[in-house]
């Protein structure tokens, strides 16, 4: 009878189980085994300084060329012998490369023109790109995100990109600025592909104007990110831009720098019904305009303590289609005072719940509350109620007297974390944890204060 492990069909199965790092082992069992896994583990090559101090393997490198499907290289003198046999590749991306001489972006421009595949470029800080490789970027039909950091890409040779790579869709900018008084006449062209636009933005960059955003009339997910540390970000050229209507089919917008309620509430009522929101800083003023989209939020993600607990509970309450929320904290008294949360299909629900007192007969009641609202989502995949805090607190109590058999009613959980908050579970409560929430395949957490950590086999942190 022949042995089942060495039927292709079978290990091939069995690869889709792996991680590159994974399948360095069963790559040296056989000949046909080899086979399968070697395109797991070369299907990302990094050719960087401590790669080269190991001992790369350019032998298994040209060897296995044809597996490679993404390439990352920094810090490297000479790259002719790494890129040359790299004719498969779907992303390339260059960190800190600024020893490269002309032979070595000769080839790597020639790269990008094999590549007849190649859909991702990530350029990083550090990275001076000569105008032949923009070139030949800008030519390249497949290619669909560009993530580039500075360099020395000018504003022309950014309009010139844009104008000729029309399959771009997803585009991050950081510290290179989109428009300026030298493109003061590019205002006319539109990129009509563009679907997710990134802007890191500088402090000299020029706010009073966002000509290049009206020039995107299919941008659904938009980013503006700035230092926290500097100016705040005047977002009125913002609502000016979706005041005159010109980006139609945002879906998403994520904020991050420092910017003032009274400027952020204007750009929530000027903007688009919105399906994902990720802000750093809120107010009053904000969650009132953020009402209008109550029908239609699926994601938020608030990023700091002023989203408070009475805008999460209500967001909970008012928020149909809510999938995924994360915030800081909320009182468990909040919680259960509240109305019975209406957005059944929430997926993730990741704020910290902390119980505003030390009496134990209380602590279980409130706790006890809290898991019956939460058993109410009955889509619920991950809970993560704990506090990402060194210091201990008192969190909800997940002992079987204070409620916790409830959660068995929530077949779709698949992560559970309650690390950061202080429990005193009893052996009782962990072995009823192992043997009725089985289908977990994640639990992070102290179970008691004397620092017995419960982990399933095989599951991670």
């Amino acid at each position: 009878m022949a042995n089942t492990l060495l039927i292709p069909e079978v290990v091939f199965f069995l690869s889709d189980f792996f991680t590159p790092g994974e399948a360095t082992e069963p790559a040296r069992v056989c000949k046909l085994w080899h086979c399968v896994f070697s395109g797991i583990v070369w299907r990302t090559c990094r050719v960087d300084d401590s790669t080269c101090a190991r001992g790369l393997d350019l032998e298994g490198l040209t060897r296995n060329a044809h597996h490679i499907r993404t390439l990352v290289y920094s810090d490297i003198v000479s790259l002719s012998r790494y890129l040359a046999p790299c004719m498969q590749l779907t992303t390339l991306k260059l960190y800190n490369a600024v020893t490269l001489n002309s032979d070595d972006w000769s080839l790597a421009t020639d790269l990008v023109h094999k590549n007849i595949n190649l859909d991702t470029v990530v350029i990083g800080p550090g990275v001076e790109v000569p105008a032949e490789f923009w070139t030949q970027l800008t030519s390249c039909r497949s290619l669909r995100s560009l993530d580039v950091d500075g360099g020395n890409l000018t504003q022309q040779q950014l309009r010139e990109f844009l104008k000729g790579c029309r399959s771009i869709q997803d585009l991050s900018i950081h510290r290179v600025c989109p428009w300026g008084p030298t493109m003061e006449h590019a205002t006319d062209d539109v990129y009509p592909t563009l679907v997710r636009l990134h802007l890191s933005i500088s402090l000299w960059w020029p706010w009073h104007k966002l000509d290049f955003l009206k020039q995107c009339p299919s941008v659904r997910s938009l980013v503006i990110e700035t230092h926290r540390t500097g100016p705040a970000i005047p977002l009125e050229a913002l609502v000016k831009v979706f005041n005159e209507g010109h980006l139609p089919c945002l879906e998403s917008i994520k904020v991050w720098g420092r910017f003032s309620d009274d400027a952020l509430a204007p750009c929530l009522k000027a903007v688009p019904p919105l399906k994902e929101l990720t802000i750093n800083h809120f107010g009053d003023l904000s969650f009132e305009a953020l009402s209008r989209h109550f029908a239609s939020l699926e994601r938020v993600t608030m990023l700091s303590g002023s989203f408070t607990g009475t805008m999460i509970e209500t967001t909970l309450e008012s928020c149909p289609r809510l999938i995924y929320i994360s915030a800081k904290k909320i009182l468990a008294t909040r919680i259960i005072r509240g109305k019975p949360w209406i957005c059944c299909t929430l997926k993730t629900f990741a704020v910290s719940i902390l119980v505003d007192t030390d009496n134990e007969a209380e602590i279980g009641t409130q706790s006890r509350g809290v898991f019956e609202q939460i058993t109410r989502l009955t889509c619920l995949t991950n809970l993560r109620v704990g506090l990402r805090s060194e210091k201990k607190t008192q969190g909800l109590d997940f002992r079987l007297e204070s409620g916790l058999e409830s959660l068995s009613t929530l077949q779709c959980l698949r992560s559970l974390d309650f690390s950061g908050t202080a429990q005193n579970m009893s052996a009782a409560d962990v072995e009823w944890v192992r043997t009725n929430l089985t289908h977990l395949t994640g639990v992070s957490g102290v179970c008691n204060e004397r620092g017995t950590f419960y982990q399933q086999p095989g599951q991670t942190e």
